[in-house]
Parts: structure tokens; C-alpha cells; sequence
């Protein structure tokens, strides 16, 4: 064991090496972080891309600077901004937390719907297809348009093991007076032609809204919970769709994190490993 004094002569222990910042971000993620590198690898053996040196690269550059009017302190760095990579997601599912509760405090009456499709054994991109096209319908029904005020959608699938299938919903937040769970349910069945499950409820506060958004909007999905021979199959199919929307009020709600404006208000003061 390492003695207890503090005088450097006494000390044999070595101190651990310090982490990079990517490290440290990295180490969140012990499941979906080789998930995520073995999918990109496999999506790269397939066509030639290099998505796997910029996901490792990700957070690769770091350093700590100081705003000139503020004073505040943070960490910049690099990033890969691919969809599935688990530290971008995160940065994305940060800044749109923040961006919906600002929506929500104008909401009279905020609500969270799940919409789903049941059991197929169809191909993943025909029920995304399906999924989207229903979706669309209910948005642009009179009976929805004369009692939703605003929508924001997330789009997510999960692999259902017991089912040894794929199981793609949408999970909304909507401000809206009371809407009967049956009317969302018939109208959705109609839609889809045959999925009827939905489910509605208030949602009460801004912290529970932000919850929401937290959880749904960072990935469209976890790969590390995936079969491994699905997990390319998942990316892309999800290539080039989108996975959040907003419509109406909630229109004005920033989806994704603007381009930095203010790069020279930024003094640099050392990089992650020095300071």
C-alpha cells in the first residue's frame, strides 16, 4: 500500500497518468463508446470512408480559455459531429435541453405523446418509411392542427430482443390543451393501418421537459444494445433522415447548435493536459 505522509521523499507511489480530455469523455461511455467504433469501422469497410479516424479523433484537441467580457471558463476542443459518436450527441442533446425549456415557459399547456408501430417483421427502412409517412398525416390533421399549438419530435428505435426485432417510435413534446388518449389513438391507427398504442400525459414542470429532451435527443438509438450484425444495418438506414423536428410554435426553437461568433472574445489560457 502507498504511505499515508505527504512529504515527497516518503511517497513511492507513482500518480496515475492524467487523461485527455477525449479520455476522459470517453470513459462515460464503456459500452457505447466500442460499439459506436466498431459500427464505423464495419460502415467504413464497406465503402471507404474514414469515419473511425475522426470519431477517435473526436475531443482529440482541448484547452481551457477565458472570455474577455464575461471571464467565464470553459474547455473547447474539437469535435467529429457524427450522429452516432456519444460525446456529439451529448453536446447536442446539452444545448437543445436548454433551448426547449425556454420554449417550454411559454407553453400554456405542455404534454408528452409516445407514438409507436407494432411488431413487423418488414425491412428497418420500410418502417421508417411507414413510421414518417404516418407521422406526417397526424401533424397535418384538422382534429391535431385546431388543438396543438406547438410540436417537438424525437425520433428513436430500440432492438426488442424478445421480439428479435426492430421497434421505431416517436416520442413528441406538444403544447396543447386536453386532447382524449382515444382520439390521438384512432386517428393513429388510421394513419399507420393498424397501430393503435399511443401514449399522453402532462408534462409538469420544466425540469421533467428537459429530462425528456436529454434522454431523446442525444442518439436515435444506443448501438451497444444492438445485436453487433445490426448495428450497420441501424446507421444506415437512419442515414440522412431526420431525427428531430419542430413545427408551429416551437418553430423558433434552435435544433442544433450555431456556428461560434464570437471566436476572437476567447483568450486561450493552456491546453487540457497543461493547465
Amino acid at each position: 500500500p502507498c504511505p499515508t505522509s505527504v512529504h515527497t521523499e516518503e511517497t513511492l507511489c507513482a500518480p496515475p497518468p492524467r487523461r485527455t480530455y477525449g479520455e476522459e469523455l470517453r470513459s462515460h461511455y464503456p459500452n457505447e463508446w466500442p460499439a459506436t467504433a466498431d459500427a464505423y469501422s464495419a460502415w467504413d469497410s464497406d465503402d471507404g470512408g474514414s469515419r473511425l479516424d475522426r470519431l477517435e479523433e473526436c475531443r482529440s484537441l482541448a484547452w481551457f480559455a477565458i472570455h474577455l467580457t464575461d471571464h467565464t471558463v470553459t474547455v473547447l476542443s474539437s469535435a467529429c459531429h457524427l450522429r452516432w459518436c456519444p460525446c456529439c450527441a451529448q453536446a447536442r442533446a446539452n444545448y437543445l435541453s436548454h433551448s426547449v425549456a425556454d420554449w417550454y415557459s411559454t407553453c400554456k399547456s405542455a404534454k408528452l405523446l409516445t407514438l409507436t408501430l407494432r411488431h413487423t417483421d418488414e425491412p428497418l427502412e420500410d418502417q421508417l418509411d411507414h413510421l414518417y409517412e404516418a407521422f406526417g398525416k397526424l401533424l397535418r390533421c384538422k382534429y391535431m392542427r385546431a388543438r396543438v399549438r406547438g410540436w417537438i419530435w424525437f425520433f428513436q428505435v430500440k432492438w426488442i430482443h424478445e421480439t428479435d426485432g426492430w421497434h421505431p417510435h416517436i416520442h413528441a413534446l406538444l403544447d396543447a390543451d386536453y386532447i382524449p388518449k382515444v382520439e390521438i389513438s384512432t386517428r393513429w391507427a388510421k394513419y399507420t393501418q393498424g397501430s393503435y398504442i399511443v401514449n399522453i400525459k402532462a408534462c409538469w414542470s420544466a425540469e421533467s421537459a428537459a429530462n425528456h429532451v436529454s434522454r431523446y435527443a442525444t442518439r436515435p438509438g444506443t448501438l451497444s444494445s444492438v445485436p453487433p450484425d445490426r448495428r450497420l444495418q441501424l446507421m444506415q438506414a437512419l442515414h440522412g433522415r431526420r431525427i428531430v423536428g419542430a413545427c408551429r410554435s416551437a418553430k423558433s426553437v434552435s435544433l442544433s447548435p450555431p456556428k461560434a461568433t464570437d471566436k476572437d472574445q476567447w483568450r486561450t489560457l493552456g491546453s487540457y493536459e497543461q493547465v
